[in-house]
């Protein structure tokens, strides 16, 4: 997620108050319980207005409710003193969150609920190397504004670092949702390719699929966006560890687009990635 951040490109002037609480639960699950007001200044000209509306949305105000849980269960991590670092689990790991919105208190103007749900599973199998599946889907209940949708989770430069379980090639606020579906495969086979005695890069395969709709697309004025209704595809080779230093290792890739949303040329429809992994110290 913080990564995905570097390559927002579309931003709004943001006031927002947040009061919550965090913590554990059991031993393999986490929480987050909170209340959120937002007032939202949006930019560019953009206006927002449903069918009901006498006039268009400039800005808009909300009040939500939010809880978040994670679980992973029997999920081990690495501890040296100075680092703690999860080392996964052999179970699947599940992320839930849910949001609602309330009109009316604290002069908010939407009512809406707002459910993701995160599923992350990864198995080795012998003489092939480890496999990673994320699966991420979520939906709302009630119009919404541009800046309360779903934006698609492009993550595209020229060149960039990658930006795992995000579209490397979808350039970001490319595509508007209120309901989603996304697939994020990856099979990584260590160095079963390639065993040099010093030289060993490690040989990653990805794809990436993704569906999205939305509902009363009219209701957003003065935006450009597509829908995500045909399904989204990508796939694409990184080569990790290609360099090794100290407290990092660098790779590079590529991912390529294609289906019913690549573009009208090759340079557009590929996007080069540099990798970076830090290799756990021990001492």
């Amino acid at each position: 997620l913080a990564i995905q951040r570097f390559f927002i490109n579309r931003m709004n002037y943001t006031q927002r108050k947040v009061l919550g609480v965090s913590g554990g639960i059991f031993n393999y699950l986490q929480f987050y319980a909170g209340v959120n007001q937002e007032y939202i200044e949006n930019n560019g000209g953009y206006l927002f207005q449903r069918a009901e509306d006498q006039t268009p949305f400039t800005n808009i105000q909300s009040a939500e409710i939010k809880l978040r849980f994670r679980f992973a269960y029997k999920e081990k991590y690495f501890n040296n003193g100075r680092l703690v670092y999860s080392m996964g689990t052999i179970y699947p790991i599940i992320w839930f969150n849910y949001t609602q919105g309330f009109e009316g208190i604290s002069g908010s103007d939407f009512s809406f609920k707002k459910i993701d749900i995160q599923l992350r599973k990864s198995f080795y199998t012998k003489y092939i190397g480890e496999t990673n599946i994320d699966l991420k889907a979520g939906f709302i209940t009630g119009d919404l504004p541009y800046s309360k949708l779903y934006s698609g989770g492009g993550t595209y430069r020229p060149l960039a670092i990658t930006a795992p379980a995000s579209f490397g090639t979808m350039r970001p606020n490319e595509f508007l949702s209120d309901s989603y579906m996304f697939l994020f495969l990856r099979h990584n086979f260590g160095t079963l390719l390639f065993k040099g005695e010093r030289f060993k890069p490690v040989f990653e395969l990805i794809t990436n699929i993704g569906f999205g709709w939305l509902s009363n697309s009219e209701n957003h004025q003065n935006i450009d966006f597509k829908i995500m209704d045909k399904g989204y595809y990508e796939s694409g080779l990184m080569i990790h560890e290609l360099l090794r230093l100290q407290f990092v290792n660098v790779g590079f890739g590529a991912m390529y687009r294609y289906g019913p949303y690549s573009l009208g040329s090759y340079k557009e429809n590929i996007a080069y990635k540099i990798t970076i992994l830090f290799p756990l110290q021990t001492k």
